[in-house]
């Protein structure tokens, strides 16, 4: 039991952060590219 909830902590613990990430960065770039290439040129 012990081995398996470790193995579960470790995968729901490393997992979420890159894909949060990944997702936050993805949506931004997907959900409004024009806004925040006029963002960086200005």
């Amino acid at each position: 039991m012990s081995d398996f909830w470790h193995k579960l902590g470790c995968c729901v613990v490393e997992k979420p952060q890159p894909k949060k990430r990944r997702r936050r960065i993805d949506r931004s770039m997907i959900g409004e590219p024009m806004n925040f290439v006029h963002l960086t040129h200005i």
